[in-house]
This record gives C-alpha cells, structure tokens and sequence, in this order.
C-alpha cells in the first residue's frame, strides 16, 4: 500500500505515514462491519490507485463527487478535474478517516475482549509487520511490538475459555454418559429387531436361493466336464513336453552325473588316508589312556582297540559294497552308452561283497578270540577292508576314462 501511495507522487515518510494509518482504520472498519480483514485492506488499497469503489464496504461512498463536495466543505483548494493523483490520494484518505473517526481503535478495543478480535489483531499485525520487512525506512520496533501486543491479547483471551471447557468436561462427560446409557436399552432392543428381522428374511429367501445355488453347482459342474476333454489333453501335452525335454537333455545330463560321481570318488580316495590316520590316532589316544589307568584296565583296552578295529573294517567294507552297487545301478541305466563300466562295476561289487563277507567273519572271530588273536584279526579285517576299496576305486577310475576314450 505504500508503494501505491508513492506511485501518485506522496513523499516517501508521508506515505508511509499514511499507510499505517489506513490499515489501522480498515481493521477499525472491518471490525464494525463484520467483514473480514482482507477485504479492508483491499478497499484501502483500491482507493490509494483512485478505485474508491470497494469503499462501500468500509460505509464510505466515496467517488468524484463526493471528494469534490468534502474538500468545498472544508475550504480546500481542490477541483477534481486539474488535481493530480496525489492530491486526489490524500484528500480521499483525509475524508476517510474523518467520516469514520468516531469508530477509531474499536478494532483494539474489541481485540482486547474477544477472541475473533485478538485474532483479527493478530493476523493484522502479523501483515504489518510483514509489510515494514519490505520497507527501509519502516519502525520495525513498533511493528513488532504491535506483534507481541496482538499475540498477547489472544493469548489472554482463549486461555480463559480454555479454562471453562476443561472444568465443564466432567459434567459433559457425565450427561454425555448418562445419554447414552438412557438410549442403550433402544438401541439394544432396535439392534435385536433388526437382526431377526433380516434372519427373517435370509430364511425366507431359502427355498428360492437353494435352487439357484444348486442350479449354479450343475451349471459349473457341465461346464467342467464339457471342457475335461481339453483339460487332460493340455496335461498329456504337458507330460510329453516334460518327457521330450528331458530326453533332449540326457546327453548333457549323464556326463555330468558321470562327472560327478568320478569327482566324488576322486575325494574320498584322496582323504581316506585322512580320514584313516584320524581314526587311528583317536582309537591309540583311547588305548594308551585306558592302559595307563591299571592292569586290568589294558586288557580291556587292548579288547576295546581289536573290537573298533574289526568294526572300522567291517563299516569300511560295508560302504564300499553300498558305493559299488549304486554305481553299478548307475552304470545299468548308462550301459547303452558306457559298456566297459558295467563289468568293471560287477567286479568291483564282487570284490567289496567278498571284503564285507571277510570284515564280517573277522569281526564275529576277533569278539570270541583272546585279546592277541582280537588284535590280528582286527588288523587284518581294517587293512582287507582299506584294500579292497582302494582297489575298486582305482579299477572303476580306469574303466570310466577307457569307456569315454573309446567313446
């Protein structure tokens, strides 16, 4: 509004001057029209580019005419025609404050009492104070004091409503309350009707829903076996499709297996040494502290020692008959492509079986024998078992790369 006052020629501090005035004045004016206060500030502002016609909010009429009569009546020197645009500005402004001055600082007043006008005060002081941060010259002291005023009225004025409402909440709570409980047997009792009154309904429509239900289960029903012819061919295709899929890929997938099993063969020869001297060290360390303990504790170890050394055997050539025969199963469903290997297989599964048989009969002997007879046989039965399944790996090694070789 200061720049619009300006802009029609009035000096910079008079402008300002009475930019502070009128919007003191408009919020006056807002708060004994009951309008709000953007509007106020609008009509103010309408009249400082010479628009007086949003005046009539603020109860001013205020035009040519009327401006021209009030200067005459206060013998000034002014004709609308030849004045210019500041001239026009200030006496519209004088004439303004002069018709409406019997309601100046309502807008203060009122703001003090209600919490609208603290409010309306707050939100004004709030625009001023915005305005002068746009303004050099502005007294920012006084803007922002006004601030600190307005928010201070709201502050005085909702805390003592805020006071009321929290010490009537008992008794709204308590008549709230008791409304409720007085309409509780109605609303039970209309709840209760309108349950039986829509189960009513439910088992009236019964006789005419049940045949349509069952009508829908027919329906579905043909419908599922008019299409059950495509529905078994789509899963024959698919069975077929799987079938032939797999077909296609068993030239890649026997090698791999192939590979694999030579892989697996290939470890376990390479760490039983490992896994022997292990077990060996583990069975000596039992051994050697039982015997430390008392005479008659070695003779115990020593039938201990015998007994896991027939048992290791026999374990050892047990697994080697099971690893034989399921590669020899293998081998029968491969025995199109890798000849070879079936006979080698069955050797190898002769000779493990012929070890099981050993490590058995070494075993049922060590655990009769005395404990001399005990420790040979269980050397015996664990260097049998070891060579025989060490020899089978090997052989069955050879026999798989003569096999591919020849392939």
């Amino acid at each position: 509004m200061g720049a619009l006052f300006q802009g029609s020629g009035i000096e910079q501090q008079k402008s300002l001057d009475l930019t502070t005035k009128a919007m003191q004045r408009a919020a006056d004016m807002a708060s004994v029209m009951g309008i709000d206060m953007s509007i106020a500030m609008e009509s103010v502002a309408g009249a400082a580019k010479g628009n007086f016609t949003m005046m009539d909010n603020l109860g001013v009429a205020m035009n040519a005419t009327t401006i021209e009569a009030y200067a005459a009546a206060k013998g000034l020197d002014f004709v609308w025609a030849s004045a210019s645009q500041a001239e026009k500005a200030e006496v519209a402004m004088q004439m303004f404050f002069e018709t409406t001055e019997q309601y100046a600082g309502n807008f203060a007043r009122e703001s003090t009492q209600t919490i609208s006008g603290s409010l309306g005060l707050l939100k004004a002081a709030v625009k001023s104070f915005t305005a002068g941060l746009g303004n050099a010259n502005a007294d920012m002291t006084n803007l922002t004091g006004n601030l600190v005023d307005a928010f201070q009225a709201v502050v005085q004025n909702i805390v003592p409503i805020l006071g009321n409402i929290v010490s009537a909440i008992p008794q709204a709570s308590t008549a709230i309350l008791q409304a409720i409980g007085g309409l509780l047997p109605s609303l039970l009792s209309t709840v209760t009707g309108l349950f039986t009154s829509v189960l009513q309904t439910i088992l009236s429509l019964l006789p005419q829903l049940i045949p349509a239900a069952v009508e829908a289960i027919i329906t579905i029903t043909g419908a599922l076996a008019d299409n059950l012819p495509l529905l078994v061919d789509a899963a024959i295709q698919f069975v077929l499709s799987l079938v032939d899929g797999l077909g296609q890929a068993m030239p890649k997938l026997v090698p791999a297996a192939l590979n694999a099993i030579e892989t697996i063969v290939s470890t376990l020869i390479s760490k039983l040494p490992e896994l022997a001297d292990a077990g060996m060290k583990m069975m000596g360390g039992l051994v050697d502290g039982l015997m430390n303990a008392s005479p008659l504790m070695k003779v115990v170890a020593t039938a201990i020692g015998v007994v896991t050394a027939a048992l290791v055997a026999y374990k050892v050539a047990t697994i080697a008959s099971t690893v034989a025969q399921e590669i020899h199963n293998a081998l029968m469903i491969v025995s199109t492509i890798q000849t070879g290997g079936l006979a080698a297989a069955k050797t190898a599964l002769a000779a493990a079986e012929g070890s099981a048989t050993v490590a058995t009969w070494l075993l049922n002997a060590a655990m009769a024998a005395n404990p001399i007879g005990l420790i040979v046989a269980g050397v015996a039965a664990l260097t049998a078992g070891i060579i025989a399944l060490v020899s089978w790996l090997n052989h069955q090694s050879g026999a798989d790369r003569s096999a591919r070789r020849g392939n």
